[in-house]
């Protein structure tokens, strides 16, 4: 409370120029003050800032009822003692909730609660000091930091842009052709043989598949070895070839099928067809295109 001005609040002019009545003085260990109800009063942090590491800092405040940050970005000498020269860096005079440093600031205002950027020196001390005004209700003070390294490509204004991460490769999907000629109504059988693991090889055959089987009908025939080997779906495409005898007569599909994940190596090494009552040419060839190798490593997000 200001007793000289009957009670009146104080003002930041009279907080710097000490005409305000000494009420109490303390040693704090941070650079904030906790929620009270003391009314009409003012306070003075001073101390220094310590930077932990080189780089780019930058402040902001929070408050109520409204506050001033200052700076001397010239470090203190103990060779060279000046007084320091204050600028003011930050201020909000719209009473804010405790701790709730990280508010923009807003261009129809005369507040600035966040700061500039600062390029500060580890292991230096910066005279700082803020100034607390508090007129009625509850009443607190604190200051928040931002760090950046100095060596870092990021955008200094993060909290304003969008920042995007995207890791890329060149994806190419394994693919495997099956051939099917003079397609019938009979079926044939497929088997998948994989030898990655030379003790326990993959030995897999398929349902019985229609020599003029759908691609959905084909998909579904063989789709079990690779989500339950390989965790992955695969895309299947049936081309037609009509004979040139008979333009309304199938003489050929063939199959071609992608699968869907990246592997390393492939998804099987030989192939073999078992006919069940069918005269249809049934051919069938291990992966022609291999899948690229799926993105492998390690890797550091620092935000």
């Amino acid at each position: 409370m200001d007793p000289v001005n009957g009670g009146a609040n104080v003002d930041l002019a009279q907080l710097k120029a000490g005409t305000v009545p000494v009420i109490e003085s303390s040693i704090i260990t941070s650079f904030e003050t906790f929620v009270t109800d003391v009314h009409r009063a003012g306070q003075q942090l001073s101390g220094y800032f310590n930077p932990p590491a080189t780089g780019n800092y930058r402040f902001h405040m929070a408050c109520d009822d409204s506050c001033y940050l200052e700076l001397d970005t010239t470090p203190f000498d103990f060779n060279n003692i000046v007084a320091p020269t204050y600028t003011e860096i930050a201020s909000r005079n719209i009473a804010s909730a405790w701790r709730e440093n990280f508010a923009e600031n807003d261009p129809n205002e005369t507040q600035k609660p966040k700061s500039d950027w600062f390029f500060l020196v580890e292991g230096q001390l910066y005279p700082m000091r803020a100034f607390h005004i508090e007129y009625t209700g509850d009443d607190h003070m604190s200051v928040g930091m931002e760090f950046e390294e100095a060596d870092s490509s990021a955008s200094l204004d993060a909290s304003k842009t969008v920042q995007k991460f995207e890791i890329t490769q060149t994806n190419v999907a394994e693919e495997w052709k099956v051939t099917v000629w003079n397609p019938d109504q009979g079926c044939y059988v497929l088997m998948m043989i994989n030898l990655d693991d030379g003790t326990n090889p993959i030995l897999w055959d398929s349902d019985c598949i229609s020599s003029s089987a759908s691609a959905a009908t084909f998909k579904n025939a063989v789709k079990a070895y690779f989500s339950n080997y390989f965790s992955s779906d695969i895309e299947v495409t049936r081309e037609a070839t009509y004979s040139t005898f008979d333009p309304t007569v199938v003489s050929k599909y063939e199959y071609t099928i992608k699968l869907l994940k990246r592997i390393n190596g492939q998804s099987f090494h030989m192939i073999y067809t078992t006919l069940h009552g069918t005269f249809s040419g049934v051919y069938a060839f291990p992966p022609s295109v291999l899948s690229s190798a799926p993105l492998g490593g390690k890797f550091k997000i620092r935000c």
